[in-house]
């Protein structure tokens, strides 16, 4: 059997995409979710310098320059996730995603407050679905102090 380093990985990559919404340019290279836990076990020097062949030969550019940093996610490996992520199931609405986002109890003093990629009705699975809820988990707990009278002396 074939070593995970020999495999041909990178043939399962659907697509490259570009976010350029800081100050440099990422390039996000999309990889399947039966071919991540794979991906996860190889170095990150390996998994470069497959991508930079990958972009230079699909675009005849021999010059692209390679990147100066590789980020990549754990999704599969993370005990945390284990490559889990949310989706509406037949015959649910995205009102189904606005009531597990209400807090609990629905007061200006909630006792929970859930937030996660499941909990953003357009921008569930993914990233910065997560991250937009968690803020406004985070806002909705500090507005909710703001009006928790204090008691004491």
């Amino acid at each position: 059997m074939e070593g995970v380093e020999d495999m041909e990985w990178y043939r399962h990559i659907p697509a490259f995409n570009v976010v350029s919404e800081h100050r440099t340019t990422m390039l996000v290279a999309w990889v399947p979710p039966n071919i991540a836990p794979l991906v996860e076990q190889l170095p990150d020097i390996k998994v470069k310098k497959v991508l930079i062949r990958l972009l230079r030969r699909f675009l005849g550019n021999q010059n692209i320059p390679e990147p100066y940093k590789i980020i990549r996610t754990y999704w599969h490996t993370n005990p945390y996730m284990r490559g889990a992520y949310s989706y509406i199931k037949v015959g649910g609405s995205t009102g189904d995603i606005q009531e597990l986002s209400r807090p609990e109890p629905h007061t200006d003093n909630p006792v929970l407050q859930l937030c996660g990629e499941a909990t953003h009705d357009s921008c569930f699975t993914t990233v910065h679905g997560a991250m937009l809820t968690g803020t406004r988990a985070a806002k909705h707990i500090i507005n909710s102090y703001k009006k928790t009278p204090v008691i004491g002396p």
